[in-house]
């Protein structure tokens, strides 16, 4: 309107009435010139923000889009997408004809479907989005219901025709917000099966297998399922296996023959990456009846486009197949990528992750959940609900980014937990608005914030039943700022089944770092000793590279962490510092107070006191490699016993039920 009225008033000529009305029509085209300006500079400030902080061509993940959600995720890869500007979104696109590469995104949630797309005919932006989509992509769409029956049909029906297995149809949240959720997995047409693989992928195959030999030897009775699978018998027959103790199954027709409980190992590989997720099911559940109970799986599948071909139905990485071992419930032993980066490797057991039947208990896990079974799938979400799922809770996973608070009380009232288990920098807005709910209920609301923050006083008393944190430094501001008197340490847990050191891969770099260098508060110190670093040794700097942190860590001689700037506060580690142990890395931290509780200095961490130190202690490191590999191992060994996501959980709960007071992560 305002572009419209300009036009129209620089259009009048001047009909030479008077100074006042020749002034207001001046001040008038100011106004709207002025109003225009601001608009472009508005565009102008999104062009910018898309074409510098956005490059939609050369990412190594995938993208997982948002759709018509009121809040951003701050996380590399996780873009809220819309048409509109004023709904603030990351970028601004034309929602039918998305910006991106062809089979680039892992997964689209979109929010309010009709709302943006009020006419019936979905085919058009359904064929897009599929083609943006990664083989095996998901669609995750909420809708409402109410009046939209007959629309919520033809889009199931449409999203059949354009090559979408529909998942999952949840119309649990009806009674809260009127609205169901559709998730859909992106189906591929695979005509034929490769006859002949590529004899890279052979060969990268072949090179796992003779690093597993000492597990494969083990089984009495082994069999492979893939295509090609006599090349890989006839290896193991080369590596002075029998012959008649190796069955191979070429597809699942043939594995239906097969007696119950009669392999101790199986080796699925070249398989799975030309299989659609509708089949999955099936095929572990075959997979668990063949196996002995208890007995091993292992699992070889390309990582990201690694081995692309035509016939390739799915795409994998590690947040991905995680999510389908846990959908099939598959407990993990291990995860990770190949010594030559192309291959993902996991092994499972023939058991249950989760017990088949609850202990009675329900909580509520509040938190960025939604980072899971991406490239994001970290220690600190996956931890948490993976450790109640393994004890038996009933769980209601709620992510606080994902929904309106007004819905997150909602469905929270509906479940009727017992604990309400929530975390992140969002949950003191949250609790703040139903402070009067949580004081008048019987509810035990579990606080954990993992980071550094100088808290803003607000009265929290009889609404956080027990609050956990990172720092021994920082429990007395958090009971004086909120009001608290149960306020413990309790730092970061790992996951020993994502993140471990990968032994396959060799030291490449003298010293890596993962994370933020600038110049900010907290970044200010480390910045600076990682520039005095690099003048003496070689350093490796990386970022957003969550899920393979192991296969990066694994390329290095030394891992530098720590914050200086932070070390006033008595046994403050970021999580950096857990991820490092469990990865099992020689790590160089720098000392706070308290550090000897969690770590023995040139046992299983290094840590120093003053900069001046640091280039001899580095040195003495690197030209020692046995010294070097003795802390390695130690660190792995002390993560596993000390800050598993299990036992976290486990000290967690008996300090909130009274049991105790005590960190159980403290050195013996």
């Amino acid at each position: 309107m305002a572009l419209q009225r300009l036009i129209l008033l620089m259009k009048n000529k001047d009909n030479g009435i008077s100074k006042i009305l020749k002034i207001k029509k001046f001040n008038s085209i100011l106004s709207a010139l002025f109003r225009v300006l601001n608009r472009f500079k508005r565009i102008f400030y999104f062009y910018m923000k898309y074409g510098k902080s956005f490059d939609l061509k050369n990412q190594l993940d995938f993208w997982v889009l948002r759709i018509g959600f009121i809040r951003k995720r701050n996380f590399s890869l996780f873009l809220n997408i819309d048409p509109f500007l004023s709904n603030k979104p990351s970028i601004c696109v034309n929602l039918k004809n998305l910006p991106f590469v062809k089979e680039s995104v892992q997964m689209i949630n979109i929010n309010h479907f009709f709302q943006y797309f009020p006419m019936s005919n979905y085919n058009k932006v359904l064929k897009s989005w599929s083609e943006k989509l990664i083989p095996g992509g998901m669609l995750n769409i909420n809708v409402k219901l109410y009046n939209n029956e007959k629309n919520v049909e033809l889009l199931k029906t449409n999203l059949r025709k354009c090559n979408f297995f529909i998942k999952d149809w949840d119309d649990s949240n009806v009674p809260i917000n009127n609205t169901a959720n559709i998730k859909a997995i992106k189906i591929k047409e695979v005509e034929k099966v490769p006859s002949i693989s590529p004899n890279e992928k052979i060969e990268n195959l072949q090179l796992i297998l003779s690093q597993n030999l000492e597990l494969i030897k083990k089984g009495k009775k082994l069999c492979i399922i893939g295509y090609n699978s006599a090349v890989f018998r006839d290896f193991l027959v080369h590596q002075k296996f029998k012959a008649d103790n190796i069955k191979i199954f070429t597809d699942l027709n043939l594995i239906h023959k097969a007696q119950d409980n009669l392999y101790d190992i199986a080796i699925i590989a070249n398989y799975l990456e030309f299989k659609n997720s509708s089949e999955y099911g099936k095929i572990f559940k075959e997979i668990r009846r063949i196996n002995t109970p208890s007995g091993s799986v292992l699992i070889i599948i390309p990582e990201k486009k690694h081995f692309l071909i035509k016939e390739t139905a799915t795409i994998f990485e590690k947040g991905i197949i995680t999510r389908i071992l846990d959908e099939n419930n598959f407990p993990i032993e291990w995860i990770n990528l190949s010594s030559t980066f192309k291959l993902i490797q996991i092994l499972v057991r023939n058991d249950f992750e989760k017990p088949l039947n609850f202990n009675g208990i329900k909580v509520c896990l509040m938190g960025n959940y939604s980072l899971r079974y991406t490239h994001l799938n970290n220690v600190f979400w996956d931890g948490q609900a993976r450790a109640f799922e393994k004890l038996g809770y009933e769980t209601l996973v709620l992510d606080v980014k994902d929904y309106s608070f007004n819905y997150l009380i909602s469905a929270l009232k509906r479940f009727k937990p017992e604990y309400v288990w929530i975390a992140g920098k969002l949950a003191i807005e949250f609790l703040n608005k139903f402070k009067l709910y949580f004081k008048s209920s019987n509810i035990k609301v579990v606080y954990w914030f993992w980071d550094v923050r100088i808290p803003k006083k607000n009265d929290f008393s009889n609404v956080i039943h027990t609050m956990f944190i990172s720092s021994v430094g920082e429990i007395p501001i958090y009971k004086k700022a909120y009001n608290l008197k149960r306020v413990f340490f309790m730092p970061t847990p790992i996951t020993p089944q994502i993140m471990h050191r990968n032994r396959f891969i060799k030291e490449k770099y003298d010293i890596g770092f993962s994370g933020l260098l600038d110049y900010s508060k907290y970044h200010k110190e480390r910045t600076e000793i990682i520039n005095y670093l690099k003048k003496f040794f070689q350093v490796k700097i990386v970022n957003n590279i969550f899920n393979n942190i192991p296969e990066f860590y694994a390329q290095c001689k030394l891992v530098f962490g720590g914050t200086p700037s932070l070390s006033k506060f008595d046994l403050y580690a970021s999580d950096r510092f857990y991820i490092a142990l469990s990865c099992g890395t020689c790590h160089i931290t720098n000392y706070m107070n308290g550090l000897e509780k969690i770590g023995a200095n040139h046992e299983n961490v290094i840590w120093y006191v003053k900069k001046v130190e640091l280039k001899a202690l580095i040195q003495k490191y690197l030209q020692d490699t046995k010294l070097r590999l003795k802390v390695k191992l130690n660190a792995e060994n002390l993560a596993k016993e000390k800050h598993n996501y299990l036992d976290r959980i486990k000290n967690m709960l008996d300090i909130v039920n009274g049991k105790t007071e005590e960190f159980y992560g403290f050195l013996d």
